[in-house]
């Protein structure tokens, strides 16, 4: 009866420990579930995990904005500000950034005219994002003068980079005489994936492509027409033109097809309404989406063919961040 009952007692304290370690490890799993770029802290080395401000915007093309705590919320005596850049695009971006406070009679902070940037492209595995790349390109250290009760002031910045997005995608023909794949529908629209891992990231995306075909007389010939849009999803604005207050983006499409282009909001060079007929056009961004047709025709012999084409856009890209009214105390 005392061994057993030593028994017992082993078993029990050997079942507790076990229960331990296990919500010991889901603890630990939780933990890591939670991190802002991922579920492991070795994915995430280097990168700040604490909560982004919210100023920063979407995460997609380039983020800057202020530090958290840099500046903080009350000034007192020595302060600092310090910038966060965050890259989620595949390049490398360089850009540039003017950094101004709301002074109200205060004195003591320069402003930042032509400030510059460069943070590295972010890392993906297998045409996957794993983490973006984060670097803080500004910090300094000042002290306001001139302080009066009730003083308060406000950081502002407006940043600007480029950006040169390739967007590779496919979709199928079949023979409009003889033999066809009854698979390949006349008309079906890509989205997501269909257009890429990159696509997301960027600060202006493809959003969809609609891709219909037909066939052109009595030839092996179809006439084949993409409904493209094109969609600002980053928090900002495409950057004005050279010369002109419009918004342009420049828009290219390459492949076996050759595409004629043309788009209700499309520009030529100087900012005008321009015409259509080219595979590469301009077209005015100051919406947040616009549609881009591609008309064009090409020969298809076999069953089914996979036609593999590229979008480039190339713009200017413009993005602004601010702190809140902060008190400022002597």
């Amino acid at each position: 009866m005392i061994l057993m009952r030593w028994k017992m007692k082993v078993i029990l304290f050997i079942t507790i420990l076990l229960s331990l370690f296990l919500i010991g490890c889901a603890s630990t799993s939780s933990f890591y579930d939670r991190l802002p770029f991922g579920k492991s802290d070795e994915k995430n080395a280097g990168l700040n995990m604490e909560e982004p401000i919210p100023n920063l915007g979407p995460n997609k093309g380039v983020l800057l904005g202020f530090q958290k705590g840099n500046p903080p919320n009350m000034i007192r005596r020595d302060f600092d500000v310090a910038l966060d850049a965050v890259n989620y695009m595949p390049e490398d971006v360089s850009g540039s950034f003017d950094l101004w406070s709301t002074n109200n009679g205060l004195e003591g902070f320069e402003k930042v005219e032509g400030g510059s940037f460069n943070v590295g492209s972010a890392i993906y595995e297998n045409d996957v994002l794993v983490k973006p790349t984060l670097t803080s390109p500004f910090s300094q250290s000042t002290r306001f003068s001139n302080i009066r009760d009730g003083s308060t002031t406000q950081f502002k910045l407006i940043a600007e980079y480029d950006v040169n997005s390739v967007v590779d995608f496919n979709f199928c023909l079949t023979s409009p005489k003889g033999d066809y794949d009854s698979s390949c529908k006349s008309s079906e629209t890509l989205s997501g994936l269909k257009l890429g891992n990159y696509n997301s990231q960027y600060p202006v995306t493809v959003s969809s492509i609609r891709r219909d075909f037909s066939p052109v007389g009595e030839t092996t010939d179809l006439r084949v027409t993409l409904l493209i849009q094109l969609s600002n999803v980053g928090g900002g604005k495409v950057n004005t033109g050279f010369n002109t207050n419009k918004r342009i983006l420049d828009f290219d499409i390459f492949g076996p097809v050759n595409f004629e282009c043309w788009s209700d909001d499309i520009l030529d060079k100087s900012g005008k309404n321009g015409p259509g007929g080219s595979s590469s056009i301009s077209v005015e961004m100051e919406k947040s989406s616009v549609d881009v047709v591609c008309d064009g025709k090409i020969g298809v012999n076999r069953p089914r063919e996979n036609i593999n084409m590229r979008i480039k856009t190339s713009y200017g890209y413009e993005i602004q961040a601010e702190t809140p009214v902060i008190k400022v105390e002597g």
